[in-house]
This record gives structure tokens, sequence and C-alpha cells, in this order.
């Protein structure tokens, strides 16, 4: 019997390019790069290992470009926080200073360009824990509330969604969206501008109809998002600096 997924690899100026086969009754053959940077290759029953090779280390160039594409745009580990007076935070695209405040109930909120941190001095060594917890917090708020607004954009282009958003922190992207139009986002994502909150959503609202990053594909976040470019650019930069 056939196999009708198969593992391949070519070597191209000295880098191995992994791949799978996908075998199917299909008339052509089909380069797919998926955003972990994982290659498909689609082709029609009985069409030679050889010849999907070549087809694949035709488009070697454009496979590793479109890869180091896709890890442009995940976000980076921030330098390590020590959490103490005067260090700056990030939040939505803003940066906010550390204050902590010793009192008898802990809490955390934005004070002008200061973000306050209210704990009991027993607790000091908490202040880590009581930042995330804001930050998580204040992201659930925000995503569920920009959902929202990207959701009445995308309906000039026949997109609905109603399935479930999630969050947490993931290392290689800032958002992703299932077959079953689960969609979730990066709790990091938090410390970034409106602006670029909105073309992840956007971005993973217009999978719902191209499942893929195809031409089509982008064409409906240009429709949706004219600027998306500039605004993935800002997120790569601040990729670049290490903030996010």
């Amino acid at each position: 019997m056939q196999k009708n997924n198969l593992e391949e690899q070519i070597d191209h100026n000295n880098k191995v390019i992994p791949f799978t086969i996908l075998l199917s009754k299909r008339r052509s053959i089909s380069i797919e790069i998926a955003i972990n940077g994982r290659v498909k290759v689609r082709a029609p029953y009985h069409t030679s290992m050889r010849y999907i090779k070549n087809c694949v280390l035709k488009k070697a160039e454009w496979i590793i470009n479109k890869q180091e594409y896709f890890r442009s745009l995940a976000p980076k580990a921030s330098a390590e926080k020590k959490y103490e007076d005067g260090e700056r935070f990030e939040f939505l695209g803003n940066l906010y200073e550390l204050k902590i405040i010793t009192d008898i109930i802990s809490g955390v909120k934005l004070n002008h360009n200061w973000l306050e941190v209210s704990i009991p001095v027993s607790k000091l060594q908490k202040i880590k824990v009581l930042i995330e917890k804001w930050y998580i917090s204040s992201a659930e708020e925000v995503f569920f509330e920009r959902l929202e607004e990207c959701k009445k954009r995308v309906e000039k282009l026949n997109i609905y969604w109603n399935g479930k958003l999630r969050f947490r922190k993931m290392r290689r992207r800032w958002g992703s969206c299932s077959h079953s139009g689960k969609i979730c986002l990066n709790y990091e994502l938090i410390k970034a501008p409106i602006k670029c909150i909105d073309y992840v959503i956007l971005h993973e609202l217009c999978h719902l109809k191209e499942f893929n990053h195809s031409p089509a594909f982008y064409n409906l976040l240009t429709a949706i998002m004219p600027d998306w470019k500039k605004v993935r650019d800002i997120l790569n930069q601040r990729n670049r600096a290490g903030i996010c």
C-alpha cells in the first residue's frame, strides 16, 4: 500500500530543507510554507521522488526566504527584568516606570507615566507575579474589545466569527487560528500598540476564509488593512529591539 505522507529533504547551499510530501488525487504540485516554517509539498499519486525533489530544489531560495520572514514575525524574548523602582515596563506601545508603594493591599494600576504596584512589605518578592497577573487580565480585557471591533471590519469581506478566543504565551508566534475557528493570541501582544493588536487579530480572522498565506489571503488582509505591511514592520522592529 502506498503511503500518502512521506518525509524527505534536500540540500541547498549546505542547508538542509526537510519537507513533508502529501500525495492525493490532484493534477499538479504545490509547495506550502506554514508559519512555523514547516514545508509541505502536495503532489499527485505516482509522481516520482526525483521530480518532487527537483521542484523543491528550484524553489529552495523562495522557501528559505519565506521561513526567515516567518521567523522575523515571532516575538523575541525580552531582557530579564529586575522589578525594581524606576524600571520601565511597556503597555500598549507606551513605556511606564515602575513605582513600588508599600501598602496593606496589593494592586497594580497605571498612573500617568507610572506603573504603580501596591504591595505589603512582607510580599515584595511577589512583585513579578503581581505584574504578570495584571498583564494577563489587561490582555483579556483589551483583546476581547479589539476582537469585537475587528469582527465588524471583516464582515464586509463576508467573514463571520463565532468561535473561541484563547490567550497564552507563545514562543514562536503572536497569534494562531485553527481549522475549527479557534483563535489564540499571545499575552505579550498587550505590550504592543493597538494597531499591532488589530493587525494580528485581522490576520487570524482572514484565515477563516483563506487558511493559508496565498495571494488570495493577502488580498483579503490588504482590503481590510491597507497599511498592514507597515504595521507588520513595527512588530518586526520591536522584535529586533527586544521589547516584546
